[in-house]
């Protein structure tokens, strides 16, 4: 009896490659294509940096004004240099040094994160300036 049951059944599952799996492949292909072209797509140039802690804003400044600018925050002091359009964490007395070794930044998203200061330093795009701090 178990013999004849097991010959009727078919596989479920068939080997053969259809159009259809053609289609999900290259679309899937096409999406990963796609998406990786997002991120090789140029950023806004951003024009101002903005330095925040926990307390809110500390300071705005511009990135068309070369200039060094001292942020205290958290016990910590950190000096913000603006030159070339770019900013970067020039020293810092945190004992990682992390936010002293990051790339300057310049386009809006970019951001330096100082964690024992509590600072996040972020290029936004082309807002205006409320103020300077320093």
């Amino acid at each position: 009896l178990c013999d004849r049951i097991n010959l009727h059944i078919r596989p479920m599952i068939s080997n053969k490659f259809k159009i259809g799996d053609a289609v999900i492949i290259a679309a899937v292909l096409l999406a990963a294509m796609l998406s990786s072209l997002v991120m090789w797509l140029p950023a806004e140039s951003g024009k101002i940096v903005e330095a925040v802690n926990s307390d809110g804003c500390i300071g705005t400044f511009r990135l068309d004004t070369d200039g060094e600018y001292i942020i205290e925050s958290g016990g910590y002091t950190l000096v913000l240099t603006v030159s070339d359009g770019k900013a970067s964490v020039s020293e810092s007395d945190c004992r990682c040094g992390i936010c002293t070794a990051h790339a300057p930044i310049s386009r809006s998203g970019e951001t330096i994160v100082c964690l024992p200061a509590g600072v996040s330093i972020r290029v936004i795009g082309n807002s205006e300036v409320d103020g300077e701090a320093g």
